[in-house]
C-alpha cells in the first residue's frame, strides 16, 4: 500500500544531502517542538506531520472509510432483529362475510380486540449475482484511495514545510547581511566624523556617511517584516502557538548537480500518489459496474422468525401461542426500462474520462519536472556565480577601505564598494536558499520528500555560502531562535 513508504521515507530524512539532522529536541513541550535545541528540516517535517489540524482532518478520512467498510461487509452477514409489537383494534371482516350473517346472533357487535407478538427474525442473502463480493472489493479500493489522499495530503505539506524553512532562513540570512551593512556604515560614519574633528574630512563626507546609514534602515525592517511573516507561516504548518518558541538549524550543505529528466519522471511515474489515485478510481468504477449488473440477477434470500402472538400478555410465555416460519425468497428485476443500462453506461464513461486524465496528469507531471528542474538548475548556476561575484566584491570593498584611508580614493568609492558587496552577498544568499526552495517543488512534482530527492541525488560535500565577515560566518552556524 502507497501509505506504507513513508516509514522508510521519513527515516531516511536523517541522512539528508541538504540537511543535517541531530534528534528532536530532549524537552518538548505540549504546545510545539522544543526550544531548548535547534531543529532541521527532518524534526520540522516530522512535527507538521503529526500536529497540522489541516493533515488531521484529511487522516480523519481513514476512520470515516473504515466505517463504511463495516457497513459494506454487514451485507454478507445474517440479519437478525427483535420483534415486538401491540396492537388494538376493532375489525369488522366477519361480518363482511356473505355467509357469517346467517350465524350471528342476534345484537352480536364486535368488539376491540388487543395482540401481543414477540420474537425473533433472520434474514440472510444466498446469492446476489456478485453485488456483496464487488462491494466488499469496492470498500477495500475506497481504502487505497483514502491513503492516496492522505499520501497527497502530506507530501502538499512536507513540501510547504521545506519552502517556508528554507525562506525564513534566507530571510535570516539577508538580514545578518544587511545588519553586517548598517554596522560598517555606522563605523565609517564614525570614522568620517572623528576625521572631520581633525580637518581630514568635509562636511559632505559626512553627509553622504549619515544618508549612506540611513538608507540601510528601512531595507533592513523590510527584512524583519518578511522574517517575521515567515515565522507565522512556518509555525502555522507546524500547528503551533504563535507565542511559542522554537529554535531552527541552518543548512549547510552543497548544492549537488540535479538529477536526470529521465531519471525524476520514472522516479514520479512510481511515487505520485494522484497516479495511483486515479488508477484506483477507475477500479472502483468498474467495481460499481459489477455492482449495478448484479442488481439485474435473480437474488436469493432466506428469511426465518420465531415468537410468540397472543391476545393476553400473561400467553407471550406459553409455546402453545408460539408462531413461527421459513421460507426463501426470490427476488429478479430483469426490467426496469432502461435504468441501469444507463447507470452503467454512465459508470463506463466516467471511467475512460478519468483514463484521460491520466494521460493529461503525466504529461503535466512532465511539465513540472521540467520546470523545477530548470528552476533547480538556474538558482545552482546562479548560486556559484554569485559566489564568485561575492567574492570580488568583498575584495573590492577591502581595497576601497585601504585606499579611502591612505586618501588615494574618495569616500563615494567605499561607499559603493559596500554597496556593491552586500547587494552581491544578498544575491548569494537569494540564489543559495531559491535552489533549495526549487529542490522542494522538484520534490512535490516527482511525489517524494524533499529530503528523499536530496538522498538520491549525487551527495556532495558540506559547503557554506560565504558571508560578509568571520562574525557572520560564526552566526551562520550557531543556532537560531524563532521569537
Amino acid at each position: 500500500m502507497v501509505c506504507m513508504r513513508w516509514g522508510r521515507t521519513l527515516c531516511l530524512l536523517g541522512v539528508l544531502g541538504l540537511v543535517s539532522s541531530p534528534g528532536l529536541g530532549s524537552e518538548p513541550t505540549d504546545g510545539g517542538p522544543s526550544a531548548t535545541s535547534a531543529l532541521g528540516l527532518e524534526e520540522l517535517t516530522l512535527w507538521a506531520l503529526e500536529h497540522n489540524p489541516a493533515l488531521a482532518a484529511v487522516e480523519e478520512l481513514r476512520q470515516e472509510v473504515q466505517g463504511g467498510v463495516v457497513e459494506a461487509r454487514a451485507d454478507a452477514f445474517p440479519q437478525l432483529e427483535a420483534v415486538a409489537a401491540w396492537d388494538r383494534s376493532r375489525n369488522p371482516s366477519f361480518l363482511n362475510s356473505p355467509d357469517f350473517q346467517d350465524f350471528v346472533p342476534p345484537g352480536f357487535e364486535p368488539s376491540e380486540q388487543e395482540v401481543y407478538n414477540l420474537g425473533m427474525e433472520l434474514t440472510q442473502t444466498l446469492y446476489s449475482g456478485g453485488k456483496i463480493a464487488a462491494a466488499l472489493e469496492l470498500a477495500s479500493v475506497l481504502v487505497d484511495l483514502a491513503e492516496t489522499s492522505i499520501d497527497s495530503a502530506r507530501l502538499d505539506l512536507a513540501a510547504d514545510v521545506a519552502t517556508t524553512y528554507y525562506q525564513f532562513l534566507g530571510a535570516q540570512r539577508a538580514i545578518e547581511t544587511i545588519e553586517l551593512q548598517e554596522r560598517a556604515r555606522r563605523q565609517n560614519l564614525e570614522t568620517v566624523e572623528n576625521r572631520l574633528e581633525l580637518g581630514e574630512a568635509t562636511r559632505l563626507e559626512q553627509l553622504q556617511a549619515v544618508a549612506a546609514l540611513a538608507q540601510v534602515r528601512p531595507q533592513l525592517e523590510q527584512r524583519r517584516g518578511d522574517a517575521l511573516v515567515l515565522e507565522a507561516e512556518l509555525k502555522a504548518l507546524l500547528g503551533i502557538e504563535r507565542d511559542r518558541e522554537v529554535a531552527v538549524r541552518p543548512v549547510d550543505r552543497l548544492l549537488p548537480p540535479g538529477p536526470g529528466f529521465d531519471t525524476l519522471l520514472a522516479w514520479a511515474d512510481g511515487q505520485r500518489p494522484e497516479l495511483l489515485d486515479l488508477d484506483l478510481q477507475i477500479q472502483s468504477l468498474e467495481l460499481q459496474q459489477t455492482i449495478r449488473r448484479a442488481d439485474g440477477r435473480p437474488q436469493l434470500e432466506f428469511t426465518g422468525r420465531y415468537g410468540h402472538q397472543a391476545r393476553l400478555a400473561e400467553d407471550l410465555t406459553d409455546s402453545l401461542f408460539a408462531d413461527w416460519g421459513v421460507g426463501f425468497g426470490l427476488r429478479w428485476s430483469f426490467f426496469d426500462g432502461g435504468r441501469r443500462r444507463g447507470e452503467i453506461a454512465r459508470l463506463a464513461s466516467q471511467s475512460r474520462q478519468l483514463a484521460l486524465q491520466i494521460e493529461d496528469l503525466r504529461r503535466r507531471i512532465e511539465v513540472q519536472i521540467e520546470e523545477g528542474l530548470s528552476s533547480y538548475t538556474a538558482a545552482r548556476a546562479g548560486w556559484e556565480a554569485s559566489k564568485v561575484a561575492a567574492e570580488a566584491a568583498r575584495e573590492a570593498r577591502r581595497v576601497a577601505a585601504e585606499s579611502y584611508h591612505e586618501g588615494i580614493a574618495l569616500q563615494v568609492d567605499l561607499l559603493n564598494a559596500q554597496d556593491q558587496e552586500a547587494s552581491s552577498e544578498l544575491l548569494e544568499v537569494e540564489a543559495y536558499y531559491r535552489a533549495l526552495q526549487a529542490v522542494a517543488r522538484l520534490a512535490r512534482a516527482v511525489g517524494m520528500m524533499p529530503s528523499e530527492l536530496i538522498e538520491r541525488a549525487d551527495e556532495g560535500t558540506p559547503h557554506t555560502p560565504t558571508t560578509t565577515t568571520e562574525e557572520s560566518i560564526a552566526t551562520e552556524t550557531s543556532e537560531r531562535v524563532i521569537r
